[in-house]
């Protein structure tokens, strides 16, 4: 499906949520910060929700011919309110779907610019289409709703997947909290290695809500000789699991670190020990065996010089 918004990147899920106790190595990042509302809000608010053709933008106004109203009745030409300091990204040609408020037209957007979703191919109509009515049959069904999320998450394509994890990650939506099998379903996803890496990213920081989740997340943390594994081509679900194994004082943390530890990826190392840095006390002691063989045989002079400050801090106790 080629349906894509100007405001919502594409590797979104990539590069954001780097709000963390210690930021991860660059390939460790988490998804994406929360700059949009999720769609089952925005749409709770429109008393209109069109897929439609823009003709023309004007100052102050936007021209548009209807080319499917998935609620209420709008005319087959109407226009929308723009606010020159602020316009939403479309142009003359665009196809759009528009979040719209008022009895007539000029109608209002219920979308901020950086909120409007924009098509960008003839091909993605009809499969954005059946998202959004979707969504409309379900929206006062919370349970229904997450299970449209979590297909959203794993099948994608990414603005899809964008907006299905603002959805779940949304701490008023009637569904939360996320229930365990939906929490053990997403880490089924996270591991799953046909997937792709922003689905699994985005899954595995869902996924570690749920201790059992996390569990699962930290049974798969690669170590050495594992470096093809399922767990292994993507670091920010091992960091994931890891972290989620310190909130949840996981049995499962030590051997998964100690296994991430000896990786061969020294960026799996270095994801390990900023890990240990927060473990709290009590959990890890026996770490410290560990992180003294990783500075006998640390060819990489800054973990190395890393490992040896853990060491006489003692902050693996």
């Amino acid at each position: 499906m080629a349906v894509t918004s100007r405001p919502l990147s594409v590797s979104g899920i990539t590069a954001a949520l780097l709000a963390v106790a210690l930021a991860p190595p660059a390939a460790a990042q988490h998804p994406m910060p929360p700059r949009a509302r999720p769609l089952h809000a925005r749409i709770a608010s429109a008393e209109l929700v069109v897929l439609g053709r823009i003709e023309t933008v004007e100052t102050g106004r936007i021209a548009v011919r209807t080319e499917l109203a998935f609620t209420g009745e709008p005319p087959p030409r109407f226009e929308v309110k723009r606010a020159p300091s602020a316009p939403p990204p479309l142009a003359a040609g665009d196809r759009a779907l528009l979040l719209l408020r008022g009895a007539r037209s000029p109608y209002l957007l219920v979308d901020e610019p950086r909120e409007v979703i924009r098509l960008v191919d003839e091909s993605g109509a009809a499969r954005w289409s059946e998202a959004v009515e979707s969504l409309l049959a379900k929206r006062e069904d919370p349970e229904a709703l997450v299970g449209i999320y979590v297909r959203w998450l794993a099948d994608g394509p990414a603005t899809l997947r964008e907006l299905a994890f603002r959805g779940l990650t949304d701490p008023d939506a009637a569904f939360q909290p996320l229930s365990e099998p939906i929490l053990l379903t997403l880490a089924r996803t996270a591991l799953d290695p046909a997937q792709a890496a922003e689905a699994r990213r985005a899954s595995a920081f869902l996924a570690t809500r749920s201790a059992a989740a996390t569990e699962l997340l930290l049974s798969a943390v690669p170590g050495d000789g594992d470096g093809d594994g399922p767990a292994a081509v993507d670091l920010a679900v091992a960091f994931s699991a890891l972290r989620g194994g310190v909130v949840h004082r996981s049995p499962a943390l030590e051997p998964a670190l100690r296994r991430a530890l000896r990786h061969p990826a020294p960026e799996m190392r270095r994801t390990a020990l900023r890990t240990v840095t927060v473990v709290p006390a009590g959990i890890a002691p026996s770490l410290t065996n560990e992180i003294a063989a990783l500075v006998a045989r640390e060819p990489d002079e800054t973990l190395r010089e890393e490992a040896k400050r853990i060491l006489e801090k003692g902050r693996a106790f």
